[in-house]
């Protein structure tokens, strides 16, 4: 034998959460059915200033049925401390980064600076390897021997100036 159904025949679908359970079953649970009472009172429509429709708030009646500033209040709060919390998570961000991008631009710098090191290595290199293959030229040696030894060939008859006279220009 199965137990007695209570209020059996007076819904015709499944029972919602939003419907109470004495409402009849093509009843919206937005809607209030039957007799205002003390525990059923239409709410009371409040004045919207243009400032809450631009931000998209209502504005609720208070306890004295005048409108409060409570649940914007409420909102508002959250938001400080979501930005709060945004804000400190951007700043810890920011300092777990600075370190890091502080050595590699750092690094950067000085793999520009080793660079221009190597170029001026290079082109000091490529000079000497220049003056080494003048060396091996026996006309340069030759003309280096006369002007910095003062060499003579052995067939030629070299002077050498000791105290040159002064030339005089110009009188």
């Amino acid at each position: 034998m199965s137990a007695p159904r209570r209020n059996s025949g007076a819904r015709a679908g499944p029972r919602s959460r939003n419907r109470p359970a004495d409402a009849p079953a093509g009843a919206r649970p937005d809607r209030l059915t039957g007799p205002p009472g003390p525990a059923r009172v239409a709410p009371k429509t409040t004045k919207t200033t243009k400032a809450t429709k631009a931000a998209g708030l209502r504005r609720r009646p208070g306890p004295s049925g005048a409108p409060s500033d409570a649940g914007e209040r409420r909102r508002r709060t959250q938001l400080t401390g979501r930005a709060a919390v945004l804000a400190l998570v951007l700043v810890a961000l920011g300092l777990s980064l600075a370190y890091p991008i502080r050595q590699y631009y750092g690094q950067r710098a000085e793999i520009a600076q080793m660079r221009e090191q190597v170029r001026r290595q290079e082109q000091r290199v490529a000079e000497l390897q220049a003056e080494r293959d003048r060396w091996s030229d026996p006309a340069y040696i030759r003309a280096q021997a006369r002007k910095r030894l003062h060499f003579c060939m052995p067939d030629e008859t070299c002077f050498v100036a000791v105290n040159p006279p002064a030339t005089r220009t110009g009188r």
